[in-house]
């Protein structure tokens, strides 16, 4: 867990290689839903981390 100096409430940090995954209160406002957006590319090997 890692304490968040914004927040008094401890958040859960998700990692997956160089990807670093953090919940959020609330989306900013005109945000659009993508479903099985890419969040990063692999430099060497050409894999992707994808969320759905």
């Amino acid at each position: 867990m890692f304490n968040d100096s914004n927040n008094s409430q401890a958040s859960i940090l998700y990692r997956h290689g160089d990807v670093l995954i953090r919940r959020i209160a609330s989306l900013p406002v005109g945000v659009q839903r993508r479903v099985g957006a890419t969040l990063a590319h692999g430099e060497i090997t050409g894999h992707s981390h994808r969320i759905q």
